[in-house]
This record gives structure tokens, C-alpha cells and sequence, in this order.
């Protein structure tokens, strides 16, 4: 302060006198309800001043109200200055802090019900941005050369498992990012042209029914196809000889009874061989009428989607056992199985189960089927 004379009771007696004149600071012990606080404290009594501070004459100023500071709920339209911390709401009050915007009645909320954040709206999450209007747009950016990332931590992030990180790298990439062994590993990555990899773990449909859709492709069918790849399966079973007309029960050759296949969408292929066991235990039953392949690891189906001729072809082998009058064997698979019958040059002759079921006789096979 320049040119400043404050007058004050410094004695606490009523008494006004000019401090900055006065001698008897020097000597007169200020009594606590009277002294001027130390900074930061609070000051009980008053300060009265009839002349000028930095010049500025305060009792005569009729101060302009853009240039007042505000009462108790009024508004300020001039510019305010913190050079050090500012705190609001320190009490923890059920207050909100609002900044308004042009359009924008919230365009910063923080609601003092539960501390939730709201941008362009009353917050119902933590962070919500809800514009009244537009789009919603968040922009995080690096600095050149950088990346930009979000990390997500689940049950305070104390496991590994807890950790996963959104990523865009400078190449162009996005990645999805799981935490191992004290380093971030991508699990899936879009790269700059749009191509999707998987790079860690599987491709996991959790959906029957659900898979890779191909209908963008051209058709080439004559009606609507289905272009869903909904299940892929490779594994083994165990193909079984039955009678059309009465199944029967046989005990096999484990060494040389078994099957592989693999199923793609609708189609199964299956691959397999068996032999009745040698002795055939008192428990067997034989099956009657034709011999019939069965067992298959999916149920087949009408196999060309007519009913006047629902079958589809295999390949069967025969080594040792009953004695045929040719080697080639045709077959008709349907829902029934794969029936199998000798082959000659312009007929095609049935054979008995009683005849295929001889233990001596290996039967080997290939069908790809519906399903």
C-alpha cells in the first residue's frame, strides 16, 4: 500500500488512532481482540480507512459493478484470478459445480450428491458425456511419434488378469492388450487396412447357431444359400455294423474298429474301419436283413433334399472274410446309414449282415455326409 493511513483501536479502549503516525506501537501491548492477524489468520475487529489504497481514494470510489466484487449469491461478469490453489465445496456440501456453454447448460456438471461427472449432462456414471445435441466425442491424443491408450483395471488392478489396455499405435494399429508377466501382449489387432488377427488365444463362438458370416460374397446357387460358417470339429468314433431290418449287437476288434472325422458347417467327413470280434461272445445278437454302416458321429440326413433319391456315395473296402463275387461295392447313405451292396458290371446285389458280420472280415470306409 502506498499513501495508506488506517486507523484502528489498537488498545481495545475506543480509542481511534492513526498506526502509521503512532509512537506508542512501540510501547502499548495490543490486546488479542484488537491486533491485525498473522497471515492465514482471522481477524476479529475492524479496519477503518478514510484515505487512498495504491492511490485509489476506497471511501470516495463509487465503484462500477463490473468491477465490484459480488455479494453473497450475486454474479461476477469480470475476469477471476487464482494464482494459488483454489478449492470448492471443501465441507463436502450436497452443491453442484456447473459451467455453462454456449447451447450448453451443463457443459461441465459435477453433482455434489455423489461426486459423478457430467459433460453436456446430469451425470449418471462417473464420466458421462451426453451432449443435448451432436455427436459425443472423446479425443485422446499422443504427441507425435507417441501413442495414445486407455487402460481399464478391474478389482483394484492387484491381478494380472484384472488389466486390459485399448491401444492405436503410430503404425495404425488398434489393439486390445491383456497384462502378463509384467508387459502388455496383444490379444487382437486391427491394422491400418481393416484386417482383423487374433493374436493369442481362439476365436470363440459362444452361440450356437452363431458364426462367420459370408453373405457379403457373390452367390452361386440357383436359390438363396446359407453363407454361415456356424461349426467346425474334428475328432474320433466309433462306427458300428447293424441290419436293416433288426440292428443286432456285435462286440468288436478294438485294434482295428475306430474313426476319425471332421465337420465343416453342414458336411461331415468321416473316415473309419471295423471288424466284429473273433470269438463273438454269447451276449452278441445278430442283426437282420441288409448290411447297414452306422455309428456316425452326427446323425445323417435326406442326403440330396428329394425323397425320391435322399442318398449320397462312399467308399468301402472289404479285406478278408465272406467270399463276394466283386470287389467294388456300391453304397446309398441316408438317415438310415450307409448301406452297402455288391457291384457288378449292370446290377447292384445286397449283402446280408450275416455275411458282413464274419469276424475275419475288415471293413474299411470313407463318407462325406449332411447333416
Amino acid at each position: 500500500m502506498s499513501k495508506a493511513r488506517i486507523i484502528a483501536d489498537y488498545a481495545g479502549t475506543g480509542a481511534s488512532t492513526d498506526l502509521a503516525t503512532q509512537d506508542e506501537l512501540n510501547t502499548v501491548s495490543t490486546v488479542a481482540s484488537a491486533a491485525l492477524p498473522k497471515a492465514g489468520g482471522a481477524m476479529t475487529g475492524a479496519i477503518t480507512t478514510n484515505s487512498t489504497f495504491d492511490g485509489v481514494d476506497v471511501a470516495a470510489c463509487n465503484t462500477t459493478a463490473n468491477a465490484a466484487l459480488p455479494k453473497a449469491g450475486g454474479d461476477m461478469s469480470g475476469l477471476l484470478k487464482a494464482n494459488a490453489g483454489v478449492i470448492f465445496n471443501e465441507d463436502a456440501a450436497d452443491v453442484d459445480f456447473r459451467v455453462e456453454g454456449v447451447g450448453s447448460a451443463h457443459a461441465l456438471f459435477v453433482q455434489g450428491s455423489d461426486g459423478k461427472v457430467g459433460i453436456g449432462c446430469t451425470p449418471a456414471y462417473n464420466l458421462d458425456i451426453s451432449p443435448s445435441s451432436g455427436d459425443a466425442e472423446l479425443k485422446i491424443s499422443g504427441a507425435e511419434g507417441q501413442s495414445a491408450s486407455i487402460r481399464l483395471f478391474a478389482d483394484e488392478g492387484d491381478d494380472s488378469g484384472d488389466i486390459k489396455r485399448l491401444l492405436t499405435d503410430t503404425s495404425g494399429n488398434f489393439k486390445i492388450q491383456h497384462y502378463a508377466s509384467g508387459a502388455y501382449v496383444d490379444s487382437l489387432t486391427i491394422d491400418s487396412s481393416g484386417n482383423v488377427e487374433v493374436n493369442n488365444g481362439n476365436l470363440v463362438i459362444g452361440t450356437s447357431g452363431k458364426g462367420i458370416d459370408f453373405s457379403a460374397t457373390s452367390d452361386g446357387g440357383v436359390s438363396t444359400p446359407s453363407e454361415l460358417l456356424d461349426d467346425y470339429e474334428e475328432g474320433t468314433w466309433t462306427p458300428v455294423l447293424e441290419g436293416s431290418t433288426n440292428a443286432g449287437s456285435y462286440s468288436y476288434d478294438t485294434y482295428r474298429t475306430g474313426g476319425t472325422y471332421t465337420r465343416i458347417g453342414n458336411t461331415v467327413f468321416a473316415r473309419g474301419s471295423l471288424r466284429p470280434q473273433d470269438p463273438s461272445p454269447s451276449s452278441d445278437t445278430k442283426g437282420v436283413g441288409n448290411f447297414v454302416i452306422n455309428g456316425w458321429p452326427y446323425a445323417p440326413i435326406n442326403q440330396t433334399g428329394t425323397t425320391s433319391w435322399p442318398y449320397s456315395h462312399a467308399v468301402v473296402m472289404k479285406q478278408g472274410g465272406f467270399t463276394t463275387s466283386s470287389t467294388t461295392f456300391a453304397t446309398r447313405g441316408d438317415s438310415n446309414g450307409l448301406n452297402v451292396y455288391e457291384q457288378s458290371t449292370t446290377t447292384i446285389v445286397s449283402i446280408d449282415v450275416t455275411d458282413a458280420d464274419e469276424y475275419a472280415t475288415i471293413w474299411s470306409f470313407t463318407w462325406a455326409y449332411l447333416v
